[in-house]
């Protein structure tokens, strides 16, 4: 596993910021666990740090999971399928995608969303009589996977959780007669779990051999321990962090295709961590590379790719951009990579002067979809005024976008350099969407010259939601919905998956705008594969192309 730094203007930032951090006793002052390295309350840092013991508990954790081996061959188990969100869930679809099952092993798919359409297309798959469902939740109480879970448990099935001690999650383990409940290190929050129970359970029932892949964690770890300057961990945190207080917070992941939903999991632990306080990360995945008049002074790039493969950012480099290029022998140097970039972001939160381990603004948009879920008791909720209505699409808008016969265009006119332009796709992640959604992306890239981000919801408000509220304020949003369908019930709860994500999807609207963000909702009917088509002729017909600007 090697490295390549090619930091241009930034090195003398970097080395600095090292030395600084040398003097300041940071290795030291990390493993033992000083919360002082951050602001914010002392004693609730120092019970969010036992993600730094992870890889040498994670043989123990690792043997304590083998019996779920044999609970597959024994049960005759032939899908499992994990429930979850965000720290709960993206490891565990790394783990997934790029290794698959192994030996003895089954296929598991990752369900991370409340849209009924996705939900009935991977009911539609499975025979319940011989699937095993694990619920993932810390906290027990998260409500996309407790309504899953109680919408399956109606059908049928085997269960288990994973979740902290005494949650209500864990109690409901003993009252519905789980198969097994793990119980995982309170001390680690969620998108720093990936080698505790939450990504080692799932690698078991995978038939997955973890031991590669958790040695070169620990290898990393103890790398992890030199000076600084020697340092893998605070090497990559330093140029994080002073690429962003240098004004080059968009950190764009460029990975093989063999490991690309690491990226996700980057993502994810990045954006949730630093996003606060109007500062933050902002990182871009999946957006495909250009030219290099497409980049303007906003942006860093760090490329993860195996050994041998092309340098996809050597063009880039030659003109200066600020890059950073790791290779991997292997596959299961993810382990060693999971551990680089949980301390590059504990560092970096450091320089910027955040607290990477909590999530402050992520509880705006919950408390605004219940409140959404509750007002529905008192009788149907009140529609609010779209802007326009036009070729079957309805457009809401944050009250400071300037009246205009094209909102879309108005709302595109509101984007200036330095800005992100961030997707939010309240839809079905099928290929026939990804594939629209991306010829929308690449349309708005190329319209407004700024970096872009493409999330769908519910999943992204457990990754890049914390800094969308709570960040630096240069997102300008495009929320896309639907009516959703098949009328899906969950059991115990007065409303189904349809209006679940609905509420979902208004609670965030209506955060972004109490947020003062520029955001603009597209509602696309019943239809939303027509709808997107709709809207993509719209776009590409009717909104006047844009003068050349400096590209970010």
């Amino acid at each position: 596993m090697a490295a390549r730094e090619d930091l241009g203007q930034l090195r003398p930032r970097v080395e600095q910021r090292l030395a600084t951090l040398a003097r300041e006793r940071f290795v030291d002052r990390l493993w033992a666990k000083d919360p002082g390295l951050w602001p914010g309350d002392p004693a609730a840092i120092g019970r969010r740090l036992g993600w730094l013991e992870a890889p040498e508990r994670a043989g123990e954790t690792w043997a304590a999971v083998q019996p779920l081996r044999e609970l597959v061959r024994e049960r005759q188990i032939d899908h499992c399928v994990l429930l979850g969100m965000g720290g709960s869930s993206l490891f565990p679809e790394v783990l997934s995608e790029v290794f698959g099952p192994g030996p003895g092993g089954v296929p598991l798919t990752v369900l991370d969303t409340t849209d009924p359409a996705a939900i009935a297309a991977v009911e539609s798959t499975l025979d319940l009589e011989h699937t095993l469902f694990v619920v993932a939740s810390k906290s027990g109480t998260t409500i996309e996977t407790m309504s899953l879970y109680r919408y399956f448990s109606a059908k049928g099935g085997l269960y288990l959780a994973i979740t902290d001690p005494g949650t209500p999650l864990s109690q409901t383990c003993e009252a519905a007669g789980f198969v097994t409940c793990l119980h995982a290190p309170p001390e680690v929050g969620g998108r720093y779990s990936a080698l505790t129970h939450f990504g080692l359970a799932p690698a078991a029932l995978l038939g997955l051999d973890a031991a590669p892949l958790l040695e070169a964690a620990r290898t990393l770890a103890t790398q992890c321990r030199r000076p600084p300057a020697e340092n893998p961990g605070l090497r990559l945190g330093a140029f994080l962090g002073e690429a962003a207080l240098a004004g080059r917070d968009k950190l764009t992941l460029v990975t093989s295709e063999a490991i690309a939903p690491f990226a996700d999991w980057i993502e994810q632990l990045v954006a949730e961590s630093t996003g606060k306080q109007g500062r933050g990360i902002v990182p871009i995945v999946g957006e495909a590379l250009t030219g290099m008049e497409g980049y303007g002074d906003d942006r860093i790039f760090v490329e993860i790719a195996m050994h041998g493969e092309a340098d996809r950012l050597e063009p880039l480099r030659e003109k200066g951009q600020p890059c950073l290029r790791i290779e991997l022998d292997s596959k299961a140097a993810l382990g060693a990579e999971v551990m680089r970039w949980e301390i590059a972001t504990a560092v970096a939160g450091a320089i910027l002067e955040v607290n990477p381990f909590d999530e402050p603004d992520v509880a705006l948009s919950k408390r605004l979809t219940q409140e959404i879920l509750e007002a529905r008791k008192s009788g149907p909720a009140e529609a609010p005024t779209a802007v326009e209505v036009a070729d079957g699409l309805a457009f809401f808008a944050d009250p400071d976008l300037p009246a205009s016969a094209d909102v879309l265009q108005a709302h595109l006119d509101r984007v200036t350099p330095g800005d992100y332009l961030a997707i939010l796709a309240y839809l079905p992640a099928n290929e026939s969407t990804r594939r629209d959604l991306e010829a929308l992306r690449n349309w708005l890239r190329a319209q407004t010259g700024v970096a872009t981000t493409l999330g769908y919801g519910p999943r992204f408000q457990h990754s890049t939601g914390q800094l969308h509220k709570g960040g630096p304020p240069t997102g300008v949003f495009l929320q896309l919905t639907w009516d959703a369908s098949p009328e899906l019930p969950i059991p115990g709860a007065d409303y189904d998956f349809a209006t679940l994500e609905a509420a979902q999807a208004l609670g965030d609207f209506r955060a972004l705008v109490e947020r003062g963000r520029r955001v603009l909702r597209i509602h696309l009917g019943d239809h939303y594969g027509e709808g997107l088509e709709r809207l993509l002729k719209r776009a590409t017909d009717g909104v006047s192309p844009r003068a050349p600007r400096e590209r970010g």
